[in-house]
């Protein structure tokens, strides 16, 4: 898949010299604490203040965004199960890829727990959400997939990352097969049946809806979620960065996207450079992000 390459990938000494952005981009580089190095690891920066007044909207923004996202994916799964059998082809194709973008939010909403930007004043609550979202995305284990998120920052594109393939070979369907095996466990495999059985079994007892309308609306968009964050979130981003020259500790790349279509794609995961340069920014930021990186470099390249 040939994405354009972002270019906003500037040297140490010209992330220096960011905070010139200030008042053209709204964004300071400051550490006031807000978003808690504590939350992962820091091996990135902090953007932590968005003109020292809007930390509290930032919060209340992605509390919105995330009850949008949750509330959106529990009603679109109500009605597409009881409506299930009144919908055209194109109608059950267009409910298909919304639950399917519904579905990879879950997981973005969790990410930005785990890395204490959803509620950074307060973290029970903050991975409360993250373990409610997790739950809802396919009952997995919020404590998993901290840990193994944690390695992944700490480790990136190495053989101790758990998101990275094998070393050896960069092919994306055996690197797919490792990046979900480092997820999944028998436990939350026998839950997750479980509870799409037990639904099923409410829906035949209720004559509402069926197995098959459960497989269609939550299976496959639980496994064409996987594949984008994996694309979008893994392959695209860390491919053949084992053993590079480079002197970025991240080992990533981001994809010069449109901020529409970054959005649609991944919820902007593709702006992957920024995300590990600055780990504690919330999802809905990271196009500022990019836009102050690429500012800054332009802006030291005129000198």
């Amino acid at each position: 898949m040939n994405l354009p390459r972002s270019s906003a990938q500037p040297s140490r000494s010209d992330r220096t010299g960011a905070q010139h952005l200030e008042a053209t981009q709204g964004i300071t580089l400051v550490s006031t604490g807000r978003f808690p190095g504590s939350a992962l690891n820091d091996t990135g920066r902090n953007l932590t203040d968005l003109n020292l007044t809007d930390l509290n909207r930032t919060e209340l923004i992605g509390v919105a965004l995330a009850a949008l996202i949750i509330g959106g994916w529990i009603l679109s799964l109500a009605g597409c199960l009881i409506e299930a059998e009144h919908l055209s082809t194109s109608g059950k194709v267009i409910a298909l890829l919304c639950r399917t973008f519904l579905q990879t939010g879950l997981f973005i909403v969790a990410h930005d727990a785990m890395h204490g930007s959803l509620l950074p004043d307060h973290p029970r609550f903050n991975h409360g959400i993250g373990r409610f979202s997790l739950w809802l995305y396919g009952c997995l284990d919020y404590d998993r997939c901290l840990t193994n998120h944690r390695r992944h920052h700490s480790s990136p594109a190495s053989v101790d990352d758990p998101d990275y393939h094998d070393g050896h070979s960069t092919n994306p369907f055996s690197w797919y097969i490792r990046f979900m095996a480092g997820y999944l466990h028998p436990q939350q495999l026998i839950l997750l049946v479980g509870t799409w059985a037990g639904l099923g079994m409410t829906l035949r007892w209720a004559g509402a809806g069926s197995i098959a309308s459960i497989l269609l609306y939550w299976t496959v968009p639980l496994l064409l979620s996987s594949l984008q964050l994996f694309l979008f979130g893994t392959y695209l981003p860390h491919r053949g960065s084992l053993g590079a020259a480079t002197d970025e500790p991240h080992h990533v790349r981001s994809w010069a996207l449109p901020p529409l279509l970054s959005l649609v794609s991944c919820y902007h995961f593709g702006y992957h450079w920024e995300h590990h340069h600055y780990p504690h920014v919330p999802w809905h930021l990271l196009p500022r992000v990019h836009a102050m990186e690429r500012s800054t470099r332009q802006h030291h390249a005129q000198r």
